[in-house]
């Protein structure tokens, strides 16, 4: 996992990595079955902007998978301009955006267990 940002949101990068890591697990038995593997991405958490493979990315995106870098970059920052913005309800105890977005694309990229290959990069 690789941090950009103010040390101060320990809590939800915690919670961020966590989240990924019941993802992955998911995602690697689903394959398993298949009789393939699954890569997982790497985890960057960040705040204000970032750069990767996909272009720049700033804070009013939200989280994103880029397939070109294979990073799941999510902007903590976001969530704070949900919740203190915009009145959106604490997503401390639902963290479902990001892992909902990364494993589509994970099933979109790598084609699912029923699916055939898809085409998103390297």
């Amino acid at each position: 996992m690789t941090q950009q940002g103010p040390a101060g949101r320990d809590e939800m990068a915690q919670f961020v990595a966590v989240a990924l890591a019941d993802t992955e697990k998911t995602w690697h038995g689903a394959f398993r079955q298949s009789g393939r593997s699954y890569r997982e991405p790497k985890l960057v958490l960040f705040t204000g902007a970032v750069q990767s493979a996909c272009g720049f990315a700033q804070a009013a995106m939200g989280p994103f998978y880029c397939p070109q870098d294979h990073r799941v970059c999510i902007n903590l920052s976001f969530y704070e301009d949900l919740k203190t913005r915009f009145n959106a309800p604490a997503i401390s105890r639902r963290p479902t955006s990001s892992p909902t977005r990364w494993g589509t694309t994970s099933r979109t990229c790598s084609g699912s267990p029923t699916r055939s290959r898809g085409r998103c990069g390297a």
